[in-house]
């Protein structure tokens, strides 16, 4: 999407079936810990800053021992703060509410969101309606837009 022009098809084009002794269940924990790396990277590389390659092993390591889907995203919501990364934080803080849809999932993930907040100015209100059209619709709440 960041070189060629997409779209939304109306109709279903193709129907998979997914089971508990295939591969993507059985490493999805992995999997997930990959795509947070990997967005981590993109977003640096969109700030214009360095990819440097040689923490992604360190992030995978500290992503995959968080165990769960909604520990991952918070430990990848951490990472992005560290790196000063505000709209990624938000953007894992939200992904942690939709895999933790407990109180205290949507606690930790407000809290992450908040922090991300504080830590750009010129961005959070990106990141605060990044993160509460998800978590809010999720809880069948919808706030955006007003009406």
């Amino acid at each position: 999407v960041e070189r060629w022009p997409v779209a939304v098809l109306p109709e279903v084009l193709f129907h998979y079936r997914v089971h508990q002794g295939q591969a993507t269940r059985r490493h999805r924990g992995e999997q997930l810990a990959a795509e947070v790396a990997i967005r981590i990277l993109a977003a640096l590389r969109r700030a214009g800053r360095d990819e440097t390659f040689d923490r992604v092993g360190a992030w995978l390591a500290e992503l995959a021992a968080a165990g769960a889907p909604a520990a991952i995203h918070g430990t990848g919501a951490e990472l992005c703060l560290d790196l000063g990364l505000a709209v990624p934080a938000a953007y894992e803080a939200r992904h942690l509410v939709s895999a933790d849809r407990s109180a205290a999932g949507l606690a930790r993930g407000a809290a992450l969101c908040f922090r991300a907040m504080r830590l750009d100015r010129r961005t959070a209100a990106v990141c605060a309606r990044l993160f509460l059209t998800g978590p809010l619709r999720t809880h069948r709440l919808h706030p955006w837009p007003p009406r």
